[in-house]
């Protein structure tokens, strides 16, 4: 365009068509002219994106929308950083628990106060959400670490505990460093990557709301579903409502249980990679009976039922594999004195009532007192103690619940 420009002007010489240079120093002075970086601009730069890094991570961390961090403002509500804080109080208090129930949400209706009757020895309930051997070796060395070796483990083992689905509530682990720096190093690896990977813009800017509105307010009663009691103790609240005026349809929630369960196997999992024993759950599971074994403490170990309707409608040949498979080594890791195993897969082996269930695997008090008569050799109707029933618990709740406890 510059030598069309010169071609078309009158006063141009023959070779003003060829092309134009500019003199040495004007390249020099046009270089001379452009804006220069300052020294370290680059060092700068990092830095900036650093401290919007770190200020990301601050915020997630105190706001705490993810609920997955041990965040001083806004602590983790989730079940195993608030029952650790729990006992942790105990602990300080020189209350540590001699006896400690282990295993999933189907061990959490187990009453502390009835176990305390069949023992002598106070007891609390460390059951988690969807727990599996990767809790079990978690929460027994963090007891160990913290001075407060139990006597007693009662363990409740699910049919897919070992099994090959990848579940993510060991996670929450997260929300309390001292659980964290127990868990297995591979698992603790997962735990740190997998949450950091969930943080995003929404979350920080959730979590800077969050940290505004400063410490939780505690909450009704009628907002809830479920109250964690301090001894770790699990009430239902909805269903304890239903089953007081009569409302209470055990069929309906067996197809509902029965209904999440299928769907989330076909929308999360490959069946035929979810329903086999994992080898790093295994090994888990016998260096955590391993483990107890060498501080000398006794170990009594459930394989938990399902009611029956529920196990006609989930049940395939590779569950059935998996709980037999799974059973037999339960077996082997038993001695028959420090570790004992008992399979209740069966709902009458201990006596119990297809009635006293919640839904498809979750049993009620009453079913859970009977199964741990079977497992303590007493009689079916023998009765250790007699702990508030859930209504009046409702009616009488004692403070330091997950309504007014962080």
């Amino acid at each position: 365009m510059a030598a069309m420009t010169q071609v078309d002007t009158p006063t141009m010489s023959a070779t003003a068509t060829e092309p134009a240079t500019a003199p040495p120093s004007a390249a020099k002075d046009a270089s001379d002219a452009l804006p220069r970086r300052p020294p370290g601009f680059g060092l700068v730069l990092i830095g900036t994106a650093v401290l919007f890094v770190l200020a990301g991570l601050a915020a997630n961390f105190l706001g705490n929308s993810t609920g997955f961090f041990d965040s001083p403002v806004r602590p983790a509500m989730s079940d195993r950083s608030w029952k650790t804080r729990r006992l942790d109080e105990a602990i300080a208090a020189g209350r540590a628990p001699k006896v400690l129930v282990m295993g999933s949400s189907r061990m959490m209706q187990v009453r502390p106060a009835y176990v305390e009757g069949l023992t002598g020895k106070p007891c609390f309930n460390y059951g988690v959400s969807a727990a599996t051997p990767v809790d079990f070796i978690t929460q027994l060395r963090y007891v160990l670490r913290r001075g407060a070796k139990p006597d007693l483990l009662i363990v409740g083992v699910d049919e897919v505990a070992c099994a090959g689905l990848s579940s993510r509530y060991f996670y929450q682990a997260m929300a309390h460093w001292g659980l964290l720096a127990s868990m297995p190093v591979p698992e603790r690896l997962d735990a740190v990557s997998g949450v950091l990977r969930m943080l995003t813009p929404q979350s920080t800017l959730q979590s800077l709301v969050m940290l505004w509105e400063g410490k939780p307010r505690h909450r009704k009663l009628r907002q809830v579903s479920s109250v964690l009691m301090s001894d770790g103790y699990l009430l239902y609240r909805d269903h304890t409502l239903r089953q007081a005026v009569g409302t209470e349809d055990l069929a309906a929630e067996i197809q509902r249980t029965a209904q999440r369960w299928s769907d989330g196997l076909a929308r999360e999992f490959v069946p035929d990679q979810a329903l086999k024993l994992n080898r790093r759950k295994l090994q888990l599971l016998s260096e955590f009976v391993e483990l107890a074994r060498q501080n000398g403490i006794e170990v009594r170990v459930v394989l938990l039922p399902l009611h029956p309707d529920y196990e006609r409608l989930v049940f395939n040949d590779d569950m059935r594999v998996l709980r037999e498979t799974l059973r037999r080594r339960l077996s082997e890791l038993s001695d028959g004195r420090r570790v004992i195993f008992r399979d209740y897969t069966s709902v009458a082996s201990y006596g119990g009532d297809p009635k006293q269930f919640w839904d498809g695997a979750h049993q009620q008090p009453e079913n859970l007192r009977r199964m741990l008569n079977a497992l303590f050799d007493r009689d079916r109707d023998w009765i250790a103690a007699r702990p508030p029933s859930d209504m009046q618990l409702l009616n009488h709740l004692p403070p330091g619940t997950t309504l007014d406890t962080w």
